[in-house]
């Protein structure tokens, strides 16, 4: 399960919290390509819900890193907890166990860093596949214990080019608790939208943002989406 210029170096199965962890060397992004010399980073698959998620080891330093060594193990723990250690060269990551003073952080060669959020949809599409609406807005509705700000991205098709979405950043909200917030996209009328939800500034080490649902606010917009009179055969 690589992609790019990725390595498996090593994969942990955590029972306790239903996880398989893949440990690969390199760091790909959405386009499946990425080099070698960037830090590693873990692929976690949790069989229970069937989602995956990836979080990265913090590297000690930016020099080039071709050759560098890196690998994970995990043993069992006090009950049916499993502990879970990723080695690097010169970089160190521990998931910290359920239940521990610090479960929001995990630590790392840099010190305790808090865990952020970033999680991306897939395509909505409000009107079928071929279909054209109007999305008004997008409610986001979750909880957060402790304030803290997180950022919207909207990623729009409307010509039916998926690999080329117009895209919409910067959206901020902030300190907020619950975390209910209304989302008005600046395109409205489109084949598809989805929605990424992310933190990058002020992550604690508390419970931070939980995420219970999306709810898009769908105005009436008859008829397929638009197709050049040149596509059209009578």
């Amino acid at each position: 399960m690589t992609s790019g210029l990725e390595a498996m170096c090593a994969a942990l199965l955590l029972k306790d919290r239903h996880l398989i962890t893949l440990v690969v060397n390199g760091e790909a992004e959405d386009d499946g390509e990425g080099g070698v010399t960037t830090h590693p980073r873990l692929l976690h698959y949790n069989y229970f819900y069937r989602r995956w998620t990836t979080s990265n080891i913090v590297p000690t330093s930016t020099d080039a890193r071709l050759s560098e060594l890196v690998d994970g193990i995990s043993w069992g723990g006090r009950g049916d907890e499993d502990a879970q250690v990723l080695l690097a060269q010169g970089a160190l990551l521990v998931e910290r166990r359920v239940g521990d003073s610090l479960a929001y952080t995990d630590q790392t060669s840099t010190g305790d860093v808090g865990i952020p959020i970033d999680l991306r949809t897939s395509w909505f599409h409000a009107a079928g596949i071929l279909g054209y609406q109007r999305i008004k807005s997008i409610v986001i509705q979750g909880a957060k214990p402790n304030n803290s700000q997180y950022n919207v991205d909207l990623d729009y098709v409307r010509s039916g080019d998926y690999d080329s979405p117009e895209t919409e950043t910067g959206l901020t909200v902030t300190s907020i608790s619950p975390a209910r917030a209304r989302v008005r996209p600046s395109i409205q009328k489109c084949s598809a939208i989805r929605v990424r939800i992310y933190e990058d500034a002020g992550v604690t080490s508390l419970e931070n943002l939980s995420l219970s649902g999306l709810v898009f606010e769908v105005g009436l917009k008859k008829g397929p989406g638009r197709i050049p009179p040149a596509q059209i055969v009578t």
